[in-house]
């Protein structure tokens, strides 16, 4: 019986020891998968982190893209306004110049019809003269 005793008691070792084999194991496979779900998780999140980053990146560029846009359509405008201001001041300057010459060419139509009465005014009095100094003339002769 006491090598009955024995023998159960190696048996029972040897399933000890497999049992504490197999315990073992279920423990590193459990760590196993722990660390292999976390690692996924961290992966994860590291992936969302990156999509995160990328889409405040473009959102970044959009937003860099359509200031410089609105800068460049500012300019446009008042580049735009510029040029019609200087037109506008040009328009303006010449509608003077205009003016000025018609005001001149008419101060020259009256300045020539002043003269042109002036010198009708002196023939009619050498006219006149010549009349006088004819009557004259044939008075004495008379």
């Amino acid at each position: 019986m006491s090598s009955n005793n024995n023998t159960e008691t190696a048996q029972q070792r040897r399933e000890r020891l497999l049992a504490a084999q197999a315990e073992r194991q279920r423990l590193r496979d459990e760590e196993i998968a722990r660390q292999e779900a976390e690692f996924a998780a961290e992966m994860e999140r590291l992936e969302e982190e990156a999509a995160r980053e990328e889409e405040e990146k473009r959102i970044e560029e959009e937003k860099r893209v359509a200031e410089e846009k609105r800068v460049a359509e500012e300019q446009r405008l008042a580049e735009e306004k510029w040029i019609a201001e200087e037109k506008l001041a040009e328009e303006r300057r010449l509608a003077e110049v205009m003016q000025l010459e018609e005001e001149r060419i008419a101060e020259l139509r009256r300045f020539e019809e002043e003269i042109v009465r002036e010198e009708k005014r002196v023939a009619e009095e050498k006219k006149q003269e010549k009349i006088r100094i004819a009557e004259a003339q044939r008075r004495e002769e008379e």
